[in-house]
């Protein structure tokens, strides 16, 4: 089954793709949702990389590693 944004399939694209698709598309009402795991990292600099004033939001559950609010307080 194909994901399609417009007339692109989103499945036969790279991660820096997509991500310039999706900010291309729908930024500044689009968000990316952080919880600081490798994955998010990646995207997150792919994301500020592209769109240093895009929207990133993350869930503080008051049990995350000192060093994860470190890099939060670093990025935000």
């Amino acid at each position: 089954m194909s994901v399609l944004v417009g007339d692109t399939d989103v499945e036969a694209l790279g991660a820096q793709e997509v991500v310039d698709l999706v900010l291309d598309r729908f930024h500044p009402q689009v968000a990316l949702a952080c919880s600081f795991q490798k994955e998010e990292a990646v995207l997150l600099d792919m994301v500020l990389t592209r769109e240093p004033q895009a929207r990133v939001f993350a869930l503080d559950t008051h049990v995350l590693f000192p060093e994860t609010y470190a890099l939060w307080r670093e990025v935000g």
